[in-house]
């Protein structure tokens, strides 16, 4: 009897070390997720308020109007002195003013800026990333051209604000809906989170916001006297759902970046491995998924756990074989991440890679 209870309690034994050697050395387990798994938090996250809420319609349009905001950028490149100048005190009251503002050369180049925008706005797609730029990732956060499509905004919401301080509202009101169809195409191409968050920002600026100096679709339609005042309650409730996204951008932005590179990670800044790899199978916004798996490269090197490393180099393989261009290519850029790279990454983030 004491021989059978003692090979039961080997055994027992035995299957316990097997089964650790299984779990831990020879298939170990990647970390659990942590903040994902918060309701919702992956979902796709859109305003419910209805657009013609906001706007009288989306645009329709032929073409693509990236065309257009990548003519805008060129422009605003080469006049981006000329058009700063407008926001100075002086020149900005002399110009509202005067029998022809846009006399003023500086006023001119900021209604040039905006006439181009505005055939942007003009047009149901827009498509930008992989169209307008090689078809190849860098392994950061932030997308130059994302940034410069944000500064076009500046001559039409220069333009609004002459118009508004003129009392010529019907033309105030068009720039306002041309800056934020703008902002809505970005939030919308669903390529690169920055680009949605950029995008995000110029829809944003054109609503009127607590404590701020700049006047939005809100404030203009309280000052003119035919205005549609019922769309108030509506703007707001769109840019209360907007800064709610917005704030959860920002949360999918502290886990797949800001916590990343080791030289600029801030205190209380944590990496949590297991929702890197959850964001990369079951993110519901593309952008974010995209930048997710460009989050498996640095994470070779930045996760402790041999599970969570063995996890992020399968999804890679996984996504290497994409029919997804941007899948793909952020798994093509994962794949190519040296140690070297990522021990610098939070240096060098705007430098282009050798």
């Amino acid at each position: 009897m004491g021989n059978k209870t003692g090979w039961i309690v080997g055994g027992i034994l035995l299957a316990a070390v097997l089964i650790f050697l299984m779990l831990f050395v020879f298939s170990p387990l990647p970390s659990a997720p942590y903040m994902t798994n918060e309701p919702g938090f992956m979902e796709l996250k859109v305003p419910q308020t209805p657009l013609d809420a906001i706007i009288p319609a989306a645009p329709t349009g032929a073409g693509n109007a990236a065309d257009d905001y990548a003519k805008a950028m060129t422009f605003y490149k080469q006049h981006a002195a000329d058009i700063d100048r407008t926001a100075d005190i002086a020149p900005y009251n002399a110009a509202t003013a005067s029998a022809d503002p846009w006399a003023n050369p500086d006023f001119k180049a900021c209604r040039d800026l905006a006439d181009i925008v505005a055939e942007g706005a003009k047009k149901a797609e827009f498509r930008y990333t992989f169209v307008m730029t090689p078809k190849k990732l860098k392994p950061y956060f932030q997308v130059d051209y994302a940034r410069e499509m944000h500064d076009i905004a500046i001559g039409t919401h220069q333009c609004f604000l002459v118009h508004m301080d003129r009392k010529e509202y019907p033309q105030a009101e068009k720039r306002l809906q041309q800056m934020f169809i703008l902002g809505w195409h970005m939030f919308n191409e669903r390529t690169l989170a920055d680009m949605s968050m950029q995008g995000i920002d110029v829809m944003l600026a054109t609503m009127s916001r607590q404590g701020d100096d700049l006047p939005g679709f809100q404030e203009l339609y309280q000052r003119w006297p035919e205005g549609p005042k019922d769309r108030i309650r509506s703007i707001d409730e769109y840019a209360n759902e907007l800064r709610g996204i917005l704030e959860d951008d920002k949360k999918k932005k502290r886990l797949l970046w800001d916590s990343l590179p080791l030289n600029f990670s801030k205190a209380g800044d944590q990496f949590y491995p297991g929702d890197v790899l959850v964001m990369a199978e079951k993110e519901e916004d593309h952008a974010w998924k995209v930048q997710a798996v460009l989050t498996l490269g640095p994470m070779k090197y930045r996760a402790v756990g041999r599970g969570d490393v063995k996890m992020a180099l399968s999804l890679i393989q996984k996504y290497l074989r994409s029919e997804d261009q941007l899948l793909k290519a952020a798994a093509e850029c994962s794949n190519d991440m040296t140690k070297d790279q990522y021990q610098r990454l939070g240096l060098i983030e705007k430098e282009d890679e050798k």
